[in-house]
């Protein structure tokens, strides 16, 4: 199962416990901001995340999945 794509996943999951997990961390979008700043569509996106192209993290536990935009903007 992969977990970790291109992020440190100690930081992330740190945030999302210490906020109750329903808010994001500072600095990441979800897969909806994301789609907000890249004109591509959905499935392009989805099809880009399942080969690896996009770096993110799938927060443990659920199937929520989240992207540094930073590391999106370099990649």
């Amino acid at each position: 199962m992969k977990r970790m794509h291109g992020l440190n996943e100690a930081p992330i999951r740190h945030a999302i416990a210490a906020n109750g997990g329903n808010d994001l961390p500072d600095g990441f979008l979800d897969f909806a901001g994301l789609r907000t700043r890249v004109p591509l569509s959905e499935r392009t996106l989805r099809n880009l995340l399942a080969n690896g192209v996009i770096p993110h993290i799938r927060v443990p536990g659920g199937r929520r999945i989240l992207f540094d935009w930073p590391s999106v903007e370099k990649s």
